[in-house]
């Protein structure tokens, strides 16, 4: 007997193989361009991440670090430059630092570095920061508590054309009247010629207060770089105690402002107190109670905020100012990159201060 078997199984021919691989990547495609795309977000959110908390911990740690530690030798590698007005004047230097890898704070990929720039601040609303004038923004003012000098120094330069004047000696007094609470502040402003000759001089009306202390504002443009400022505190510490025996303070706040190249000297401001019989201390600088004054290319940094604390406690009478700070507030900005990209960016501000504290 002769069978006839017929064999169904021929398998898959070539065309249908090609056609079902073709239609296999149709339906996998998108699911596997999710996934490139879902595992290529995780990465660039991992890298953002990371990248910003390079950045805050790095503007943390230059808003706590010393300036002077920071361009040290043993600081960061940094370039400074100046940072130029609208009108291309100078206003003051700025300082770029460059951070590699190993100077990141923490373990990262190698691929992460860093830029850190410091530039002093120009914007009008940052309490405490310095203004298209370069002077410090007195916010809420009250003329009722706060004497303000500043045209007061200047009403006078006009009558100067045509003389021999070459700089200016300002002398602030504060007294305080006897048996009363009431103060008085007043202002004299002589002109000299370059030998000390006096050419012109006027003492202006006193600003008076009333059962309240005073605090003094004085913002100064310099004449010349030999301009004199004389601070006269003729208040006893002993008539600055409050009910509680608690010593008070004058408070003294100085913003000096760089025009026409002049900067105010700080050995030519001088401090003059009383103790408590209301006899005249030594005489003190600015320049020798500041312990240490920030200095780059022999500038010293006079666009600043100084704040100056007169009369101390009687157990410090030999040094009659207290404490002297001076801070130039700084936009700071923290570029974190990979592969030299820049990945985030973080913005903060730095007080410098001649003592070396950042806030």
């Amino acid at each position: 007997m002769k069978w006839n078997i017929k064999n169904e199984n021929k398998g898959f021919t070539l065309i249908e193989l090609i056609l079902s691989v073709v239609i296999l990547a149709f339906v996998v495609a998108p699911f596997l361009s999710s996934f490139i795309v879902a595992n290529n977000n995780n990465i660039s959110s991992k890298r953002k991440q990371e990248a910003t908390d390079i950045g805050q911990l790095l503007a943390e740690e230059f808003k706590a670090t010393d300036f002077r530690k920071l361009i040290s030798e043993d600081g960061y590698s940094y370039n400074p430059f100046n940072v130029l007005d609208e009108d291309g004047s100078n206003i003051g230097r700025g300082y770029s630092f460059t951070l590699n890898n190993e100077d990141l704070p923490g373990t990262y990929n190698a691929a992460y570095s860093a830029e850190v720039t410091l530039e002093p601040s120009r914007e009008p609303d940052v309490a405490g920061g310095v203004n298209d004038e370069k002077t410090p923004i007195i916010k809420n003012a009250d003329d009722e508590e706060m004497a303000v000098f500043m045209t007061n120094f200047y009403s006078m330069d006009r009558l100067t054309t045509g003389t021999s004047a070459d700089h200016r000696e300002c002398t602030i007094s504060i007294s305080k009247r006897t048996g009363s609470e009431a103060y008085d502040v007043r202002l004299s402003v002589r002109y000299c010629d370059i030998n000390g000759v006096q050419v012109l001089a006027k003492d202006f009306n006193p600003l008076s207060f009333t059962d309240v202390k005073p605090e003094i504002y004085l913002i100064y443009t310099p004449m010349s770089d030999n301009d004199v400022l004389i601070i006269e505190n003729n208040i006893s510490p002993v008539n600055l105690k409050d009910e509680n025996g608690e010593q008070k303070k004058v408070y003294v706040y100085l913003a000096t402002q760089e025009e026409g190249g002049f900067h105010l000297n700080p050995s030519n401001v001088v401090f003059k107190s009383v103790d408590d019989n209301g006899n005249p201390s030594q005489e003190q600088s600015l320049a020798a109670l500041q312990n240490t004054v920030l200095i780059d290319d022999e500038k010293i940094y006079e666009t600043a905020t100084t704040r100056i604390y007169t009369n101390v406690s009687p157990e410090g009478k030999e040094n009659l100012v207290s404490m002297t700070q001076k801070d130039t507030l700084y936009n700071m900005k923290v570029e974190v990159k990979y592969n030299e990209k820049i990945v985030t960016t973080i913005n903060s501000t730095k007080n410098i201060s001649d003592k070396g504290d950042a806030k």
